[in-house]
């Protein structure tokens, strides 16, 4: 079993020796000139990088201005000198006496004494021709009951508005822009008040009017009178009785 495994191992050392062998008389048999040339490293050229000159840039230098100073002369100023003005003395002259002014006390100077003058001031209508407000005056009223008096203006364009433009309705009454006095009076006394009418066009017309309301006059009651009554005829049957016989 040893031998065949060895066998084919002794094979293969003999051919290799044999090529090698071959391979040596084959070499010395060739020509001297024939031999294999032995390559020669051809050098490479070494390339330097360029060195960059660097070339100082001078810096400018600035010299600052000396700034001049000027001195500026300080004025004098001479103080003003005072003048003196010598002023006169008077003097007085003691032998001589000042006269002394006499009043006559018979001679008086009226004196004038204001007098309080009272001033009426007159109320101004005003009034456009061709047109009037009626009725002129008003009638009296009664405390407590109700009054109503309608106000026209003749002579006018409708629409016409009424207004009060100086002193005040009685009491309790009111005057609408229609013209009506209307209402129930409160308060007894006079009162003077100014109606203006306005119409659509040009007619203007202010009136004065007074307006006195009256106390009221207590109604008697029907019960007093009733009975009143009962008592007179009650006392006229009675005087029939005693005078007949």
């Amino acid at each position: 079993m040893l031998l065949s495994v060895d066998k084919p191992l002794n094979v293969r050392r003999a051919l290799s020796k044999l090529l090698l062998a071959l391979v040596m008389v084959g070499v010395s048999c060739l020509p001297a000139g024939a031999q294999t040339p032995t390559p020669t490293a051809t050098p490479t050229p070494t390339v330097a990088p360029p060195t960059p000159t660097l070339t100082a840039t001078p810096t400018p230098t600035i010299a600052p201005p000396t700034p001049t100073l000027t001195a500026t002369p300080t004025p004098t100023i001479a103080p003003p000198t005072p003048t003196l003005t010598a002023t006169p003395t008077t003097t007085l002259n003691p032998l001589t006496p000042t006269p002394t002014p006499t009043v006559n006390p018979l001679t008086a100077t009226p004196t004038a004494t204001p007098t309080d003058v009272p001033l009426t001031v007159t109320p101004t209508l005003t009034a456009t021709p061709g047109c009037s407000l009626v009725p002129a005056t008003l009638p009296a009223g009664t405390i407590g009951q109700a009054y109503s008096q309608q106000l026209t203006l003749m002579g006018g364009t409708n629409p016409v508005a009424f207004s009060v433009v100086s002193g005040a309705v009685p009491a309790g009454l009111t005057l609408s822009a229609a013209g009506l006095l209307a209402g129930t009076p409160t308060t007894a006394g006079t009162s003077s008040f100014t109606v203006r009418a306005t119409d659509a066009g040009t007619c203007t017309v202010d009136a004065a009017y007074t307006l006195e309301i009256l106390q009221t006059v207590p109604a008697t009651p029907a019960l007093f009178m009733g009975l009143l009554a009962m008592m007179l005829a009650v006392a006229s049957w009675a005087a029939l009785r005693r005078q007949t016989p």
